[in-house]
């Protein structure tokens, strides 16, 4: 059974968790579900979990962003918003989300931050599937705005997937430069009379309706009414992108394929002793070869040296062996066992450079470069070639030459 669970987190910490069965809330708590909510979920259910952030850390952009792929569009979002951002690029995570338009929404929040939210989250054992700001979690609603008070805050949504989180005694001074010349004609305000009269009285030309302070029920129930339909704005992208889980149904195959990993890894282990064997005999025999050689063939200086040509015969027959190959791949099985972020799609080998060619396919950047680093681990020299999208996977070439 798949339920849904929404986390409603402020910037203290502290969170609502709200419990989704059929479309309908049938649970909330307080706190997180480890700590203080009470599921009685069985072993076997699952959750589709939804955690909403607090608006204010996260700072929303619509930008014009040149034909390309995903990922060259992300590169060049780091660049365009670079002057809206006071620390360095390195400390922001830039995240994309839908079109509007001939532009698209981009958000841009602090990979500390992140990076505590999810830890938080982790403690409590839960990975969530997707991280989104408060002010998107809200409904569209049909030519208006809508402005929620929540605690010290004041949350903003505007038609179309844009808004932003102020802190209250602030939106006097923050409402007027974002309604001027918007083309909004109504605005619904959840609040005290006292905050919908401040809201009427900064933009008296818009038409501001009062509407009674949200629950967290409510919150809740908005959130679900928005997200169910689609996450259209996540925050987990990129190296926060949450890890692939395999349902209870590919368990038995995810088994099977290490296994054959496994096997794999084995076979090449196997090959590569009955290589340094031949090659063992090899010398043997060339050391037997040898010493015939001298007790049959008496030194000569004539310019054919039979002693020299048998040596050189043998030497030849060394060269044409395929040990580097051996070596190399029993290498690259190992560190993909070694680190299970990837898998072999292609391999080739150059006999004349003695170098092998790798084709693997890894889930992101962050993975290929595990690979890599155990790769130097076990002393291998790498040259890194193309790497390209292939729906979910990244397919990378690689080139490996022992030292």
């Amino acid at each position: 059974m798949t339920r849904q669970r929404i986390i409603l987190l402020d910037d203290d910490g502290l969170a609502v968790t709200g419990i989704f069965s059929d479309g309908q809330l049938t649970e909330v708590g307080e706190g997180l579900p480890q700590s203080t909510l009470p599921l009685g979920a069985a072993p076997h259910d699952e959750f589709q979990t939804w955690v909403i952030v607090p608006g204010q850390q996260v700072v929303l952009h619509s930008v014009e962003l040149p034909p390309g792929s995903e990922s060259k569009a992300t590169e060049a979002l780091a660049f365009l918003l670079e002057d809206e951002v006071a620390v360095s690029l390195d400390e922001v995570h830039f995240v994309l989300g839908p079109a509007h338009g001939d532009k698209r929404s981009a958000a841009a929040v602090s990979r500390a931050v992140m990076t505590g939210w999810l830890a938080h989250l982790a403690q409590h054992g839960i990975d969530a599937d997707a991280l989104v700001p408060e002010y998107l979690s809200i409904p569209d609603e049909l030519d208006c705005a809508c402005i929620i008070y929540r605690g010290q805050s004041a949350i903003v949504s505007f038609l179309g997937g844009h808004g932003f989180t102020v802190e209250g005694s602030m939106i006097d001074i923050v409402l007027p430069l974002f309604f001027v010349d918007a083309g909004i004609q109504q605005v619904n305000v959840h609040g005290s009379m006292t905050q919908v009269g401040m809201i009427q009285r900064v933009i008296p030309q818009i038409d501001v309706r009062a509407y009674p302070p949200l629950t967290n029920r409510d919150l809740l129930g908005m959130a679900y009414l928005k997200l169910s339909s689609g996450v259209d704005f996540n925050l987990r992208q990129g190296s926060f992108a949450k890890r692939r889980r395999w349902s209870p149904a590919l368990q038995p195959w995810r088994r099977a394929a290490a296994l054959a990993l496994i096997l794999v890894g084995l076979a090449i282990t196997q090959q590569a002793i009955a290589a340094w064997r031949l090659m063992s005999e090899a010398d043997e025999a060339f050391a037997k070869a040898e010493r015939i050689a001298r007790e049959t063939l008496p030194p000569s200086t004539r310019v054919v040296n039979a002693r020299a040509q048998m040596k050189g015969q043998v030497n030849a027959l060394r060269a044409g062996s395929s040990e580097e190959f051996l070596l190399l791949s029993n290498t690259l099985g190992e560190s993909l066992t070694s680190v299970g972020v990837g898998s072999l799609e292609a391999l080739r080998f150059d006999r004349n450079s003695r170098a092998l060619g790798a084709t693997v396919a890894v889930s992101n950047y962050d993975a290929l470069a595990k690979l890599k680093s155990a790769l130097v681990a076990r002393g291998v020299a790498i040259d890194e070639g193309e790497a390209r999208q292939t729906g979910d996977a990244l397919l990378c070439d690689i080139t490996l030459r022992l030292p």
